[in-house]
């Protein structure tokens, strides 16, 4: 429908012809095929000029379906036709209709191989070019298969880092080419939770409105950038702690810095393969990890070391500092110390869980068994006046939570070190 006004607008004869009337009967993913058919006809009409004809004809070969789409457009020159289906490959805009994305023909390919199909371009005649795609007739379809990519090596450096569930985490792509928006929201939904903005500021918004585990943005984009988009994540408290990788179109150092100082974890430089943008992602995500595993590991804690923001850098430090204050106090509870960081309780939590993988009331407690492991290591007080004196009021709770943390009860350690 949307194509025949198209056609009607721009004044291109729209044909479409099959050599079987009655239907063929396969196996297929309607929707995919749908979006194999819609990126083809947008790409045949791009490029055709008014009074041009576009034609869609479906063959039945036997073991096989064949599908056409020609048009009587521009054309693509013999050096471009095995680049075309590359990702972000665009044709010399010399040869008219403007360009394109470099993202819709990747697209075609990845799904018609989906089928276990091919595609190709040949020339039309007497000018433009014709897409033909062939695909079996008894084809297995996986339709939570991931889309086809050539780096291989790559994929398996991946599985080894995916241990975690990573469809609790949630990923954040801001992006204002909707057809790439389009490509990474289906490349990632198999692995995280995907939110999409076309802008900095529709980002923002997403970020106010839900909780984010990583933010993938482009650099280039009208309204609010990446750039600024990362400067306004970096200076927020609530959002300081989220790791961000950006896209470029070019890899100038000057842009690249730019981005470091604001505060971006990591670059992507334009084109890439999925394979390798997955991998920055789990990356940035086992960073995360790794810091939280040194907060509660590392008996003294070196906060630029877990943080990568001076917002989250001195919020936890203010935190460890009000928690050494009062450490004897049993009493001294999450309420009391998120008023002392002037944090509403539920943002403290989400904060500190983030920064830390530790609950706020996990966190109040493995401060005082860090200090508690000091003071027992280095023999200046006996176990029941340790326990006294970083606030826990039975030795014998004291006993369990520090054999849970450090796997050795107070009174172990007192041996081996005395």
């Amino acid at each position: 429908g949307d194509f025949a006004l198209l056609a009607k607008d721009k004044n291109i004869r729209l044909e479409c012809s099959a050599n079987q009337t009655d239907g063929i009967r396969m196996r297929f993913d309607a929707d995919k095929i749908r979006k194999v058919l819609a990126n083809l006809l947008s790409n045949a009409f791009k490029f055709t000029p008014e009074g041009g004809a576009v034609d869609i004809n479906l063959t039945d070969c036997g073991d096989y379906i064949q599908i056409k789409v020609a048009d009587t457009g521009c054309g693509i020159p013999d050096e471009a036709k095995d680049c075309v289906f590359d990702m972000f490959y665009q044709v010399n805009s010399s040869h008219g209709g403007g360009g394109g994305s470099g993202i819709g023909l990747h697209i075609v390919k990845s799904l018609v191989e989906l089928h276990q199909g091919t595609v190709r371009v040949v020339d039309n005649q007497p000018k433009g070019c014709v897409f033909i795609i062939e695909m079996p007739k008894q084809n297995e379809i996986s339709i939570k298969q991931e889309i086809h990519e050539d780096e291989d090596v790559v994929e398996n450096k991946q599985e080894s880092l995916a241990e975690e569930n990573e469809m609790q985490k949630t990923i954040l792509l801001v992006e204002d080419n909707t057809d790439l928006l389009s490509f990474l929201r289906e490349s990632l939904a198999s692995e995280y939770q995907v939110l999409c903005a076309t802008d900095g500021r529709e980002a923002l918004k997403q970020l106010k409105n839900n909780e984010v585990s990583i933010i993938v943005s482009d650099i280039m984009m009208d309204g609010m950038d990446g750039l600024e988009l990362c400067k306004a994540v970096r200076a927020d408290v609530s959002t300081s702690h989220i790791p961000i990788i950006l896209l470029t179109a070019k890899s100038l150092p000057a842009d690249e810095l730019k981005g470091l100082e604001l505060g971006a974890d990591d670059y992507v430089t334009k084109p890439f393969h999925m394979p390798v943008l997955r991998l920055r992602i789990r990356n940035a995500l086992e960073r995360t990890r790794n810091s939280h595993e040194q907060f509660a590991r590392n008996m003294e804690i070196k906060v630029s070391e877990i943080t990568i923001s001076s917002v989250d850098e001195q919020l936890l430090s203010k935190a460890i500092a009000i928690v050494e204050e009062n450490i004897n106090n049993p009493d001294y509870s999450v309420e009391m110390l998120s008023a002392a960081l002037c944090m509403h309780r539920t943002h403290f939590y989400k904060k500190i869980l983030a920064i830390t993988g530790k609950t706020p009331i996990e966190f109040i407690r493995i401060i005082r068994l860090k200090r508690a492991y000091q003071y027992i290591e280095q023999g200046k007080m006996k176990v029941a006046e340790t326990a006294y004196s970083v606030g826990f009021n039975t030795p014998k709770l004291f006993s369990k939570y520090f054999k849970d943390e450090f796997g050795i009860t107070p009174s172990e350690l007192a041996r081996q070190t005395s």
